[in-house]
């Protein structure tokens, strides 16, 4: 799965999700959009996290409801959302 979300600081949100990942389940930083504003952002991921096709099934860790697919910011830029 991939892991989409809005934080300021990435290396303590990937802390906070791996603290409750099922023993079975690691994070690994892939990328990242800088955005001026957050509104923006989050504009971008209520757009992403409303497609249904590219949405996985949720878990039941921190951060499991926002889960894909495929690599959200990829399919954001083919998209021209980005």
């Amino acid at each position: 799965y991939y892991k989409g979300g809005i934080t300021n600081n990435i290396e303590r949100r990937i802390s906070e999700i791996s603290r409750s990942l099922p023993k079975t389940m690691t994070v690994s930083f892939l990328e990242k959009i800088d955005f001026e504003l957050g509104q923006l952002a989050r504009d971008l991921e209520s757009n992403l996290l409303g497609i249904d096709s590219i949405r996985a099934p949720a878990r039941s860790f921190d951060g499991g409801n926002e889960l894909f697919l495929e690599n959200p910011i990829s399919y954001a830029r083919e998209h021209n959302y980005v």
